[in-house]
């Protein structure tokens, strides 16, 4: 027995039926308008052969917004291809090709068609993939866009043709840094960019710190190599004065010893007052090695301390995003940018 539910679903849709002829179709080219697309085309084909496809793509999309035929669309996607726009010209192709055949069409539609197959072959071969994997979160909370288009989060993971060049990827979830990184797909290549994203890791809170890291490093690293050079600096200076001690030393033993061949009084040891030149220089010198050899031991452990610094510092560039370390890598699907929060 009907419900009045089923009695109310009934009427909306015999209300839909009764409306849908009233619709208006798309209107039929007039001759006007056929002239007027005609010259548009040929506009087109003159600014293309000129090498002015920015130019001609603006003269094959008004005769294909009139037309809407083959002929219009075979141009329009080649002024789409020669000015890099892969994936424009690829959609133009597709459109043709599923263009219904209409009887007693003209056979320059029918050339058209057979070259838009022709296209579409070699648009796929040129048009590079990128594929964006995020985890950490559920897919249907995260925002993701390249170039400021939005990828809808059902098909994250899935292959997207791109135009070959450089495209900012922003990926971005509730509770989470904003995550951008630059990319660029090359014309032909084959295997397609995987770009691996792992939100969740931490928190908009610590992003600070974290973004803090490189400075207090790079201070670290300046004040190493500061620290390096006094300590060389020290050691080398010291040592010369001690050499220059040494120096003096010698020459005191000399003086002491040619006074004891001619009977002079002699130097009996470290508390006679006769000595008391040799124990100085003796004290000068020990001093000064003892200073060089500190020197040269704080120079040398910033030295080694700095170097370590310097090769375990990260991507600063990948710390600018808030998102921490990203790398390319390889996997068994090709290229792979991994990157976490």
């Amino acid at each position: 027995m009907p419900t009045r539910h089923h009695t109310t679903l009934l009427a909306s849709l015999l209300a839909g039926s009764l409306l849908l002829p009233t619709l208006p179709a798309r209107a039929a080219p007039t001759e006007a308008d056929r002239l007027a697309a005609r010259t548009l085309l040929l506009e087109g084909r003159k600014k293309l052969g000129a090498g002015d496809p920015k130019g001609a793509l603006q003269f094959f999309q008004k005769a294909h917004d009139i037309m809407h035929v083959p002929t219009t669309g075979i141009g329009l996607a080649d002024a789409h291809a020669q000015l890099g726009q892969l994936v424009e010209a690829r959609a133009v192709i597709i459109e043709i090709t599923q263009m219904p055949v209409k009887p007693g069409e003209p056979e320059a539609f029918t050339d058209a068609r057979q070259q838009a197959r022709e296209a579409l072959e070699r648009l796929d071969g040129r048009i590079p993939m990128l594929v964006l994997q995020v985890s950490g979160l559920p897919l249907r909370t995260v925002e993701a866009a390249v170039d400021g288009k939005a990828i809808p989060w059902s098909e994250l993971g899935a292959r997207q043709r791109v135009n070959p060049g450089s495209h900012e990827v922003v990926v971005k979830a509730p509770g989470t840094p904003t995550w951008k990184q630059t990319v660029t797909l090359n014309e032909g290549e084959r295997t397609p960019l995987e770009l691996r994203i792992e939100l969740g890791a931490s928190t908009p809170s610590d992003a600070p710190s974290k973004a803090g890291g490189p400075g207090w490093r790079n201070m670290t690293l300046w004040a190493g190599m500061g620290l390096s050079a006094v300590g060389v600096g020290l050691g080398i200076g010291f040592s010369v004065a001690a050499a220059g001690k040494n120096a003096d030393v010698e020459a005191e033993v000399e003086r002491l010893r040619q006074n004891t061949m001619q009977g002079q009084s002699v130097c009996t040891g470290p508390s006679d007052p006769r000595c008391s030149s040799l124990v100085g220089f003796v004290d000068d010198r020990d001093a000064y090695t003892g200073v060089a050899i500190a020197g040269y031991v704080v120079g040398g452990l910033a030295a080694a301390g700095t170097v370590a610094l310097w090769l375990t510092k990260p991507n600063e560039k990948s710390s600018e995003q808030g998102a921490g370390a990203v790398r390319i890598v390889p996997s068994l699907g090709g290229l792979v940018v991994a990157g976490t929060f």
